[in-house]
């Protein structure tokens, strides 16, 4: 029997055809004349050397991306926030701030900052770690929670104020979860005579300003100047686990300061270390507080009173006094001139009264009652007077707006007689002359039944009469 598709001959109880593999379910097809022609085979055209290349290439290239994406796709991770957890918890403990910045949300770019990873690893210590644990755990309770209301985030959108929050992350690799921290602040308190900068930890600030900071337990170096000079440092911690924004408080820290009482005249001007002082403006005194006291006090008075240069200045060493009052340097140039007028006025007075010549009296306003009481000289020479010395203190001169009070003493001598010398205590009123600069005359007198002692006071100006 033969094969009914090719025709070849089939082996008796065959279950295939041998030639073709056609089975032979259908009846056998009986030997007769007619053989069917076996149908023609496709001879196969070899691959050439370039087709096998691209193909190889091909399947190559499908394969390799098969395995890359395989690589991506598993290596994405952590895939859930309880596996992101447990590997930040294993960075806090070793304290491995490199191992923290793999899973950081690519957001927090200021914190990435070389800087700022630097001072962050200086304060990860056993308080910071302690508080980023207990983060961790909040964090992961906010993003089980959130899950059921497919949020992409472990709280609200923001973190809701929480310093860690966990993010989920999707891309072509697949899902992964991030952690985001909520970046801090410090301010260094600043005043209004004084500022402050310093460093936090490894960053430096001479504005005392310091922003996308790590939370943390951080250590500070403060310094505190003034334009007078004043400088003081200040060292502290200040925490940021707790709050994303704190100051720096100084001022009640800092350990010295200066009070200075400053007097206001038009045309004098008060430096402390050269820098000038602030007056008021409604002529009154202004009181400034100097903070930190700088080590060397030199304080100047410059200008003119009443037509009358001042220049005056004194030093202190910072532990010499806490209270400056700058009337005392203005009271120090009047006492001095008045005291050279004085001297002068009462010389000239002597001399009168020696020569029984009122017109030899000077430093007098010749309207003012002082001239009336100077003039009285005898009518003729007789016992002969003698001015030794005279003394002002300055702490006793009263400012007016057209002069100034002073009280003073002069000591006279009667030569030719035993009489012992005599003290005579006085207050002048002395005011300038009127069209004449800087000069000053005595409108009026008056005697003191008491005598201060002001020769035996050292905060007395005393001048000697330089005729004896």
């Amino acid at each position: 029997m033969f094969c009914g598709n090719c025709g070849a001959k089939i082996e008796e109880n065959a279950r295939f055809c041998g030639e073709c593999g056609q089975p032979v379910s259908q009846a056998p097809v009986q030997q007769s004349g007619f053989r069917p022609a076996p149908p023609a085979k496709a001879a196969r055209r070899p691959w050439s050397r370039k087709t096998k290349v691209i193909t190889a290439v091909s399947v190559g290239i499908v394969g390799a991306a098969a395995v890359t994406y395989s690589i991506f796709h598993f290596t994405y991770g952590p895939s859930t926030p309880a596996k992101l957890e447990e590997k930040l918890q294993a960075a806090v403990t070793a304290r491995d701030v490199d191992q923290l910045l793999t899973y950081l949300d690519d957001s927090n770019t200021a914190m990435r900052a070389e800087d700022r990873v630097e001072a962050f690893r200086k304060a990860f210590n056993d308080e910071t770690a302690y508080g980023y644990e207990s983060y961790l755990k909040d964090a992961l309770y906010a993003a089980e929670q959130e899950a059921e209301n497919d949020s992409d985030y472990g709280t609200d959108g923001d973190g809701d104020g929480a310093p860690v929050y966990f993010v989920k992350e999707s891309s072509w690799r697949g899902t992964r979860w991030v952690f985001n921290v909520t970046p801090a602040e410090v301010t260094m308190e600043q005043g209004e005579d004084w500022t402050a900068g310093g460093s936090l930890e490894t960053l430096e600030s001479a504005q005392g300003t310091f922003d996308s900071l790590w939370p943390a337990v951080y250590s500070y170096q403060a310094k505190v100047t003034n334009p007078y000079g004043g400088s003081e440092t200040l060292e502290g911690t200040v925490d940021l686990l707790n709050t994303s924004s704190e100051e720096i408080y100084l001022y009640d820290r800092l350990e010295s300061g200066l009070r200075v009482e400053i007097p206001t005249f038009a045309d004098i001007t008060y430096t402390l270390n050269g820098k000038e002082l602030p007056q008021a403006e409604d002529g009154d005194y202004n009181t400034l507080s100097v903070v930190p006291k700088p080590a060397e006090l030199k304080v100047e008075a410059k200008g003119a009173y009443l037509g009358m240069p001042v220049e005056q200045s004194r030093t202190w060493e910072a532990s010499e006094t806490d209270d400056i009052e700058l009337e005392t340097l203005l009271k120090d140039s009047v006492a001095a001139q008045a005291a050279k007028l004085l001297l002068e006025a009462n010389v000239s007075w002597t001399k009168a009264y020696n020569a029984a010549d009122s017109s030899l009296l000077t430093g007098l306003d010749p309207d003012g009652d002082a001239y009336q009481t100077f003039s009285e000289v005898p009518e003729t020479p007789g016992r002969q007077v003698r001015l030794v010395r005279v003394a002002v203190a300055p702490d006793n001169i009263e400012f007016y707006e057209d002069g100034v009070r002073i009280t003073a003493e002069e000591e006279y001598a009667y030569p030719g007689t035993e009489e012992s010398n005599s003290t005579s205590s006085n207050t002048y009123v002395i005011t300038p002359k009127p069209g004449q600069e800087q000069q000053w005359w005595i409108r009026s007198s008056s005697r003191n039944y008491w005598v201060d002692d002001l020769f035996g006071n050292s905060e007395s100006l005393i001048l000697d009469n330089p005729e004896n």
